[in-house]
This record gives C-alpha cells, structure tokens and sequence, in this order.
C-alpha cells in the first residue's frame, strides 16, 4: 500500500463510488455471470463414431478468458478505491472516447474475421490500434501487426489444434 493509505480508507472510499470504481465492480460482476454462464453457452463437440474430438475442450478459452477478465476487473476494483478523493474524475472525461474507438474496432474485428481470415484482420487491428494509441514508428508497427498474429495463428493452429480462418477466401490457396 501507498504511504498514509489504510484499509479503513479504502473500505471509506468503497461508500463513496467513483465513475471508475461503479465500472469496475459492473464489470467484476459481468465477469462472475459469464463464469457461470459458459457451460450454458458453448455447445459439447460433436462425437465421430462414439469418439469425442481431439484437442482441447471448447470450454478451455472461454473459461480462461472470463478468468482473466474477473481478475483484472478485481484488481480495477482495488486500484480505483485506492485512489483519493480529489483524483477521481468525471464519468465520461478521459479515457471514454479511447474506450468508444477500441470497442467499435473490436466490433468491425469480430465481423471481419470470416471474410478475412484470422491473420489478414488481426494485423490490421493491431495495426489500427497502435496508431490510434500513437505509435509512429512504422516498422515497429508491421513486426507487431505481423508478428503477434502469426505468433498466435501458429500457436493456436499447431500446438493447440484450434481451427481459426488462416487467410482470405479470395486470395490464392486462401479459405
């Protein structure tokens, strides 16, 4: 802790919400009904001749993802009853339009990963969002829009044995 900061003052600001604290502790909460509500929302692979699929089970990523989710909304929670009273601004100052843009990124994301395939629109996220949150420097952008999807596309493809859209169906030996 934070020189002169108790825990009765975070319990005292806990009374007192923020805009950043009532959003964390939503989204601590958001988090906790997605655990619960995964076994309900992936469907069991289909069997082969009494033979389940091989590889992971379709729950594992969603699980892992809403684990990851629940702690960083639970760390969220901490940081921002920590902060005093005179740090906490208004609800929508600040990070809100970074929040907008990523969210609407993330969405044309999700629509263009069928049509583009998994490589293809990753590094055009990575790419878009790098500029957005000001890097400059080009040739650091392509190895990261480049190299964090193929890192991935290889480790979820070969190690992990998780189907995902490799390239554009337009392009040759794409699909």
């Amino acid at each position: 802790m934070t020189a002169g900061l108790k825990l009765g003052d975070v319990a005292k600001s806990l009374l007192r919400p923020s805009p950043y604290l009532f959003a964390s502790m939503v989204s601590t909460l958001l988090a906790a009904a997605m655990w619960v509500l995964v076994p309900y929302q992936v469907d069991k692979p289909v069997s082969l001749f009494g033979f389940g699929p091989a590889g992971l089970d379709p729950k594992t990523f969603p699980y892992l993802v809403t684990a990851g989710w629940f702690l960083v909304s639970l760390w969220n929670v901490w940081d921002a009853a920590r902060q005093p009273e005179g740090q906490r601004g208004p609800a929508f100052a600040g990070p809100a339009p970074s929040v907008i843009a990523t969210l609407f990124i993330a969405f044309v994301y999700a629509q263009s990963l069928e049509p583009a395939g998994f490589v293809l629109s990753s590094a055009l996220v990575v790419a878009l969002l790098s500029i957005y949150y000001g890097a400059r420097d080009a040739i650091r952008i392509a190895i990261c829009a480049l190299g964090i999807p193929g890192l991935i596309f290889v480790i979820f493809t070969r190690l992990l044995h998780v189907s995902l859209p490799p390239f554009p169906a337009w392009l040759p030996g794409g699909g």
